[in-house]
């Protein structure tokens, strides 16, 4: 058994001026292995401690994320980073999880290329990450990133995600330097300098599928620069990557939309929510299947949930689409398919104004373009005079028709998106929905594609597969087909090839 902790002092940790500092109570630091702030008035304590890397002392800084941003721990934490020289941070949550503030936003607006950090947003506190080869880039970049200093690694607390991260660096450098590894022995150790570091059987077992991922997982990326030229190659590796992708058992539960009450709200009883993915909605008089609809969430590249993916509404489940574009604070609900005069699929818009009951609709104002038409609808709560109104865009495709595999026009498809972008620009926060005939077809492209441009325009790096891999994790009947995943590769580098001709017409209008 592996010791949670060992016997020495911690009267830092514990002493009354320093209380306050601790973000938990439980977050416990040892004084040898303390970090020491110099030159401190009113004391040298923060809540961090040295970890000894593979063959390498003081490797690391394990930490809590600072508190609050009115309080020292912030200036604390920084005078850290100057003082210890350290020039990439690793941060392994999000401001806020649940409700709760678990790190106080300790960078500034204005960005200075002085320190890297690196932030991963989805891992959950006390659990894991969906999948390991959502984190196994993360990981194989900050290995490559010239490190000065410590690198200084942090989640809320600093022991559960911190120490799995750190497990899984250490061990990497001891297969490295030694041919082995030896986990049990190397948590011990990352125990010595910082106590509970790896903080349950859960992250253990996970730090083991990360190490699996990152040595056996393909090589499925692609520079930017490269991939146009590359395109006529990868017909075989196209075709391999995708029997790989479908092959791949996900061992996913369906429970919560399987239930008898949920029968009637579903299209199609073979495309369904997967569990801790669904989208609850607020419950209603009581009746628990108010809260349920047939809509997933999945991850972005910056954002967590930072997109839904719904099937389109029927006539009897209208009002509860619209009561999640409230309840979530959605900024574009993109409408992907065309129906004709179908009455199975209503349209969504209201003609002037709608009165669903518990909200109204009101539609101010619509925009045709080329590729879209874009409606302005304000929901305003009938019942309580608490609530406020919400504005949504609604974003109409031209001519993608319901049941067709892929879109009439891939410029416009792609125009789309970048409207898209632009409106996530500027409500970052704010998920985005998708909606198809199934909620499937369509909307899976799309929602793959927007991850894909996305990581382009961020990393200059395009990985086709690992978009892929992620999406059919929330929905395993997304891209259903050997053409749809070819499409991706010829819509991305259509994308590229488009990205010199916007800049030369942006730098025309400039010198107009």
């Amino acid at each position: 058994k592996i010791p949670v902790a060992f016997k020495r002092s911690t009267s830092y940790f514990s002493a009354p001026s320093n209380r306050a500092k601790n973000r938990y109570r439980n977050n416990i630091l040892y004084d040898d292995t303390r970090v020491v702030l110099q030159g401190k008035e009113g004391g040298d304590y923060i809540n961090a401690s040295f970890v000894q890397g593979y063959n390498k002392s003081r490797g690391y800084i394990a930490t809590q994320g600072p508190k609050d941003c009115n309080d020292s721990t912030i200036e604390d934490f920084w005078r850290m980073i100057w003082e210890q020289h350290c020039n990439t941070i690793v941060m392994l949550a999000r401001l806020i999880e649940g409700g709760k503030v678990k790190v106080a936003q300790y960078w500034p607006d204005v960005k200075k290329n002085q320190v890297t950090q690196y932030q991963f947003i989805a891992w959950p506190d006390h659990d894991v990450p969906q999948a390991p080869f959502t984190f196994s880039l993360m990981t194989l970049e900050i290995r490559r990133q010239k490190v000065t200093g410590p690198l200084l690694v942090h989640c809320s607390a600093g022991i559960g995600r911190t120490g799995t991260l750190l497990l899984v660096l250490v061990l990497l450098d001891q297969l490295d330097q030694d041919g082995y590894i030896d986990a049990p022995l190397a948590v011990g150790s990352l125990r010595k300098g910082r106590p509970l570091l790896v903080e349950n059987q859960m992250q253990y077992r996970f730090a083991h599928h990360l190490l699996l991922e990152i040595l056996y997982s393909d090589v499925t990326n692609y520079p930017v620069s490269e991939f146009v030229e590359m395109l006529p190659q990868l017909d075989k590796e196209i075709r391999i990557q995708y029997e790989k992708l479908k092959g791949t058992e996900r061992n996913l539960s369906f429970r919560w939309a399987l239930k008898p009450a949920h029968a009637k709200l579903n299209r199609n009883p073979h495309i369904l929510p997967v569990d801790g993915r669904q989208v609850f909605l607020q419950m209603v008089n009581g009746q628990a299947e108010s809260q349920y609809i047939n809509a997933v969430r999945l991850n972005g590249v910056t954002q967590r949930d930072a997109t839904v993916v719904m099937e389109h509404p029927q006539p009897d489940t209208l009002p509860q689409a619209w009561r999640m574009i409230y309840e979530k604070k959605v900024s574009a609900w993109v409408l992907l398919n065309t129906y004709g005069e179908d009455e199975d699929f209503p349209s969504v818009i209201p003609q002037a104004e709608m009165d669903l009951g518990f909200i109204t609709l009101t539609l101010e104002g619509e925009e045709s373009k080329d590729f879209c038409r874009v409606s302005q609808v304000t929901l305003a709560p009938v019942r309580s005079r608490f609530a406020v109104s919400h504005s949504v865009q609604v974003l109409q495709l031209c001519g993608w028709r319901r049941g067709s595999e892929l879109p009439s026009s891939t410029e416009h498809l792609l125009a789309l998106l970048q409207d898209v972008h632009a409106i996530r620009k500027k409500s970052p926060s704010s998920p985005v929905v998708y909606t198809c005939g199934d909620g499937c077809t369509a909307s899976g492209l799309a929602a793959a594609l927007d991850v894909i441009l996305t990581r382009i325009d961020l990393l200059r790096d395009v990985d086709i597969y690992r978009a892929v891999q992620a999406v059919l994790y929330e929905r395993p009947q997304f891209i259903g087909s050997l053409e749809q995943y070819k499409y991706l590769f010829k819509a991305t580098a259509e994308m590229i090839k488009r990205k010199p001709r916007e800049k030369e017409e942006e730098e025309a209008m400039i010198n107009v």
